[in-house]
Formats: structure tokens, sequence, C-alpha cells
């Protein structure tokens, strides 16, 4: 992966898995890797590139975007779009813990349950994932990343659901 396949990847997401030090999973495959909270350099052709880079690129690309010509109006996100994005959220989460699946909510609400005397399932964990990124979808900008996961936790919870209850 050279260095502007991983820039026009780290464009697409949101600036809290950048500074979370998400990659995809091909970058670390290719040498990729967080040097500092702000940059990623490639071990082995020392190509580096910077969260300001990122940003930069970023605005450049929304100034390109694709534009309806019968309505000069930017494309609009399909739905299908960020089911894709959820489908491959899921999968990078997997690749980056090294796990076929990726499913850490059961251990989370077992714990929870455990120190607060609850009973949750993973299933209402899950749930409740989607309330927070549904709430924080409501207020200020567009954020395609709180429809992406929320979407994602929708499915998961979907998934858990199906175990738990047949």
């Amino acid at each position: 992966m050279k260095k502007k396949e991983l820039l026009t990847a780290l464009m697409n997401y949101s600036d809290a898995r950048i500074q979370g030090r998400y990659l995809p999973p091909l970058a670390f495959t290719a040498g990729w890797k967080w040097i500092n909270d702000n940059t990623v350099v490639n071990g082995q052709t020392g190509e580096a590139i910077s969260e300001t880079e990122i940003r930069l690129a970023r605005s450049l690309d929304k100034a390109t975007q694709p534009v309806n010509e019968l309505t000069d109006e930017p494309e609009t996100t399909q739905a299908t779009d960020i089911l894709q994005k959820a489908i491959d959220c899921i999968g990078d989460r997997a690749s980056e813990r090294d796990t076929d699946a990726e499913r850490s909510m059961k251990a989370a609400v077992e714990s929870f349950n455990a120190m607060y005397g609850t009973e949750l399932t993973e299933e209402q964990g899950w749930m409740f994932m989607v309330f927070l990124k549904a709430s924080r979808a409501k207020g200020g900008d567009y954020r395609e990343d709180d429809y992406t996961d929320g979407a994602s936790y929708f499915g998961l919870a979907g998934e858990a659901a199906a175990k738990e209850r047949g």
C-alpha cells in the first residue's frame, strides 16, 4: 500500500478514529505504523503521513466531490454506502485485534453486570451503543461516522439477539 493509497483511505475516517491510531488492515501488512500521536510512517520505505496532510487532503477532496449535473448539488450518500462501510468496519475491528470476529460486548456486559448487579444482555449492550450513536447524530454537523457505527452496532445487536433469543 503506497502513501497515496493510505492517505485516500485515511481521508474516509473520522478525526476520532485517526486520533485513536486506527489504520486499515492492509496498511499494517504494508509496513505502516503510527510513530506518535499524529504521524504514520512506513518502516520499509520511510514515507510519512501527518495528521495535517490527512486533514488537508480531506478538505481538498470535499472541494472536488462529484456534483449532480442536473441540480449542481453535491451527490448524496446512499444508504448502501453507509451499510457497506459498516460491514467493512466490523471486519476491520476483527483484523485490528487479530481475531476472526471482534465481539467484545459480551465480556463488557458481563463485567458491567458483575460490578453493578444488573442483568443486561449482550443485545442490550449493543443497543446502548446504537442509542449513543443516534444521540450524537442528532446534534451538530452531519458526520457519516455516526451512521456507519450505528448501522454496525444495530447489526451486531441483531446477531446477539439471534444467539440469545434464537
